[in-house]
């Protein structure tokens, strides 16, 4: 391919120029900014390999994004998680459905936090096991569609 503008007869003569295809992608670089073919190669490439990180970065930061998203939720008052109800002297927990007595035991972390605590990990461990589950089901599937 031969470069195009002023350079006189080094334009005419000879075929410096350089275009990149990324085969994946479909991203096309062009390069003729150097007087000779490898210069602009080199150029070329690292022109590609940007284009395809920033890609790639974009990509990744969009997923973190969203994922990030989801755990936090929208903030509103139905995805509160407890609630410390003092005239009734009762802490609610809403991921739990259930409700403990003591608020003042709770916030000097005696034994009512304890059971919270134990609580919620088993609720943590029995999601992490139908996940794992789940995706177990989901590649049994798959390998045995394949065979």
């Amino acid at each position: 391919m031969r470069a195009s503008g002023p350079g006189g007869q080094n334009v005419n003569q000879r075929s410096t120029a350089v275009r990149l295809t990324h085969r994946e992608t479909g991203v096309t670089v062009h390069c003729t900014d150097e007087r000779t073919q490898y210069s602009n190669m080199e150029i070329a490439y690292k022109r590609l390999a940007a284009i395809l990180l920033q890609r790639k970065l974009d990509e990744t930061q969009k997923q973190y994004s969203s994922s990030r998203k989801l755990q936090i939720g929208t903030k509103a008052r139905a995805e509160k998680v407890r609630t410390y109800n003092f005239k009734d002297d009762q802490v609610t927990d809403h991921r739990l459905g259930r409700a403990w007595q003591g608020v003042a035991n709770v916030m000097k972390g005696n034994s009512v936090l304890n059971q919270i605590i134990q609580s919620l990990d088993g609720l943590s461990k029995a999601h992490y096991l139908k996940e794992v589950l789940n995706a177990g089901d989901c590649t049994a599937k798959h390998a045995s569609s394949n065979v």
